[in-house]
């Protein structure tokens, strides 16, 4: 998390700490929203005609809508009352922003150009992709944020990985074991463990440490570490998000059902849905380890 974004959440702001504690919104979000909001603070009075050509002035983009609908909220709970209606949206075709597919080929390349440049780029690359993590949430994987009691018991199977989505929800996702195994390598080479210490030693140091795992890294030098990577190698700029695309179609095409794959991918659940199906993130998490620890 950067330090704009930590001292975001850390805010006691009461309309940020608000957004954070009762709308459960994550600190990238906070991060968007506070950027209108400070406009927001700079207003003489709000009303009709100030709000609304904020809003204008903004080029009544969806996160300055939100930022002010949202205000309106909280000074609702502050017991002040503000007779508001929101402008039209913009009208036209919006840009879609088109999600390229890779093959296994392309993707292991772009892999190699990371580990190449840097071991830690390739590590990061591998959870990206294998744990299909957005690209805030490699911030938040911390070294206890392994299963080490599981894999150090069990090395040749999937490790579980706890990574925090938006919203500040938690969910855990698998990691190879050969991918582990670089990971071990790497904390070798970092000297946070050594060839002398037994494994029980090992699993308690990991398990109790609650460092990053990843030193300065934020959203932007991750979306950077790969899109460098891949215009090295195929010429085209792949982007992290389509990394988190190209792994659940992987599932699907394992066999793992749409239901699991939307746990393991963090997606919220509809309403209808919930009614319909009742399978668990542990059961989800079950059924996908079934599947890839038999590839």
């Amino acid at each position: 998390m950067s330090t704009l974004k930590q001292r975001l959440w850390e805010s006691d702001d009461p309309f940020m700490a608000w957004l954070r504690d009762e709308r459960g919104l994550s600190a990238t979000t906070l991060y968007h929203y506070n950027t209108y909001y400070k406009e927001i603070k700079k207003l003489n009075d709000f009303n009709q005609k100030t709000l609304q050509v904020l809003i204008q002035n903004k080029k009544n983009n969806s996160i300055v809508r939100s930022t002010v609908s949202l205000f309106i909220e909280w000074l609702k709970t502050q017991e002040i009352i503000i007779e508001f209606e929101m402008p039209p949206q913009p009208t036209g075709r919006k840009k879609t922003r088109i999600i390229k597919s890779y093959t296994p080929a392309q993707i292991n390349a772009v892999r190699e150009v990371c580990y190449k440049r840097k071991n830690g780029y390739g590590i990061m690359f591998d959870l990206l992709y294998y744990g299909a993590l957005r690209r805030a949430e490699i911030q938040t994987i911390k070294y206890n944020s392994f299963n080490w009691e599981g894999y150090l018991n069990n090395p040749d199977k999937h490790c579980e990985c706890k990574v925090e989505g938006k919203g500040k929800k938690e969910r855990n996702v698998l990691i190879p074991a050969n991918v582990m195994r670089i990971i071990l390598q790497h904390l070798l080479n970092l000297k946070i463990i050594n060839p002398n210490m037994d494994v029980p030693y090992i699993q308690n140091l990991l398990s109790n440490n609650n460092k990053p795992l990843f030193n300065n890294i934020y959203e932007w030098k991750v979306w950077k570490i790969i899109n460098s990577a891949s215009q090295e190698v195929l010429g085209i700029p792949m982007r992290p998000h389509e990394l988190r695309h190209c792994r659940a179609t992987e599932l699907q095409d394992m066999g793992v059902n749409l239901r699991d794959i939307q746990h393991y991918l963090g997606h919220a659940n509809t309403q209808i849905t919930e009614i319909y199906l009742h399978t668990t993130e542990k059961t989800s998490l079950r059924n996908i380890r079934g599947v890839i620890d038999n590839e």
